[in-house]
Parts: C-alpha cells; sequence; structure tokens
C-alpha cells in the first residue's frame, strides 16, 4: 500500500485488518472510485473490491434450544411469511445464522437472515409464531468486534496483539477486574477523539460509525 498511496491522491480515513485482507475507508465516493480504479494495484496483485452487500438480519428472543432449526423456519414461513411470500423466495433467502443461549439454559437467541419485506413486516408485528408461542422478534444489526484487542473488523483468532489487552484501559498485562487505571476507549483513542468511555460503550462514537457503515452494507431488496 507504501507504494499505492502516494500516486493516488485520495484521502484515507482509516486502514483495518479483515479476515482476507484489509478494509479502506476513504474520504469520500469520489475518491474510493479511484482506489477500485488503480491500475497500480493490478500491477502489485491485490484485487480491490467494494463490501459485499448482506441480508437483513432478525433476532428472535428466547426460542427454546430443543426446537430444530428446519422446525423454526418451516413454521415461521407458514405461519408468518406465507401470506405475502412465495416459498421460492423464502427458502433462497431465509438462513438461520446463529444461536446463542446462557450455560444451562433452555432458551436462546436465533439470528435469523431475512430480506427487506420479511424484517420489516416481522419487526412492525413484534412478535413471529412458532408452534403454541409468540417470540419477541427485533432487527438486528451488529458490528464485528475483537475481544482481545477490541478493535472491529476481525475476530479474535485473527488478531495480531500478542496479548490480550485490559477492557477498562486497553493496555496489555492485566484484565479489567484487576484494573486500577482510568477508562479509556482504545478505538477514539487510535483516532485521537474523547476517550473516557468504556471500549463497549453502545454510545461510544467509533462504534456508531462502525455500526452506521454496518447498516450501509445491509441489501435493499
Amino acid at each position: 500500500m507504501k507504494d499505492v498511496s502516494p500516486s493516488l491522491n485520495v484521502r484515507v480515513k482509516a486502514v483495518r485488518k479483515t479476515k482476507n485482507g484489509i478494509a479502506i475507508e476513504t474520504a469520500s465516493e469520489y475518491e474510493m472510485k479511484k482506489v477500485l480504479e488503480c491500475k497500480k494495484m493490478d500491477e502489485l496483485g491485490l484485487k480491490v473490491e467494494l463490501p459485499k452487500k448482506i441480508g437483513p438480519k432478525v433476532i428472535v428472543y428466547d426460542v427454546p434450544n430443543e426446537m430444530a432449526n428446519e422446525t423454526l423456519l418451516d413454521e415461521l414461513y407458514s405461519k408468518n411469511v406465507k401470506e405475502y411470500e412465495c416459498e421460492r423466495v423464502f427458502k433462497e433467502r431465509v438462513r438461520v445464522v446463529s444461536r446463542a443461549s446462557k450455560k444451562g439454559a433452555n432458551v436462546g437467541n436465533v439470528i435469523i437472515e431475512v430480506n427487506k419485506r420479511m424484517k420489516e413486516r416481522m419487526c412492525d408485528e413484534g412478535r413471529v409464531y412458532i408452534n403454541w408461542y409468540a417470540f419477541k422478534v427485533r432487527e438486528f444489526v451488529s458490528v464485528l468486534r475483537c475481544y482481545k484487542c477490541y478493535m472491529f473488523g476481525h475476530m479474535m483468532r485473527e488478531c495480531g496483539v500478542k496479548e490480550r489487552l485490559c477492557q477498562q484501559c486497553g493496555e496489555p498485562g492485566h484484565m479489567r477486574n484487576a484494573c486500577k487505571n482510568a477508562c479509556v476507549c482504545r478505538n477514539c483513542k487510535m483516532k485521537g477523539m474523547n476517550c473516557d468511555h468504556s471500549v463497549m460503550s453502545v454510545e461510544c462514537p467509533e462504534y456508531k460509525r462502525m455500526l452506521e457503515r454496518e447498516q450501509m452494507r445491509i441489501s435493499d431488496e
């Protein structure tokens, strides 16, 4: 990238590691287009592409762990979606992304990828009806975060930091429960912004920026 940046003449707001490369954030769409069309990238063997669009997601709360994904999706279609969406589209677009529950719990939350129309109808209703249950549902948007260095865009197994950092102050050598330092958001500190808040705060400016960017990736179809 050092060989490319001087000749490209673009304002780069952020560069971060991803699973298969790096993500570059430019200051404008025009500059993003310059990066996409840069021939120097090809000469260096670098592939440049826009982030792929992702389907909207919903989270369904307190689903019994014993309920199979197949049963869940069959009931989701027959009792909630069938009246406005064809089965072919449902099978093409809908999938269970993940399931999570607390240790020892009999129920857990299910993340399901849908399309825009299904997401809007389900969230407007606020409930989905499965078997004899009515489960609470809402839109789900998440930001990929590493819980080793607390930066965005990669997971712990992909992290380049050697030692896990303290969630409280962002320094190595100790964990949050033993930290005596003031609260410092590592992400905002690296951007030169106000950082006297938790790195896990939903009010964190950098988290909000990443969340907004993730929302822009969601397909409108």
